[in-house]
């Protein structure tokens, strides 16, 4: 299986080429040049943070009332609009 990363090509003649594949449930970088294979190496381990599930949750409350407080001031410019005048 190959992943959605385009192949490396390196100048030279021939030239050599680096895939990253999956093989056995991990993923894999191999090296060829002129159909043979070079070398095998383990792709580096991507390590996540740890979710903050809470931090994540006020985020979202306070993108909430960022959005309501900017439809009322709109609102409010609209009805506020007739008895100023304001054209």
């Amino acid at each position: 299986m190959w992943s959605g990363v385009g192949p490396v090509v390196s100048t030279g003649s021939p030239p050599v080429i680096s895939t990253v594949e999956l093989a056995g449930g991990m993923w894999q970088i191999v090296t060829r040049q002129s159909g043979v294979v070079l070398s095998v190496q383990d792709a580096p381990a991507v390590a996540f943070g740890p979710c903050d599930e809470a931090g994540h949750l006020l985020d979202g409350v306070a993108l909430g009332w960022l959005v309501a407080l900017v439809w009322v001031g709109a609102w409010s410019v609209h009805v506020l609009r007739r008895p100023l005048s304001w054209r």
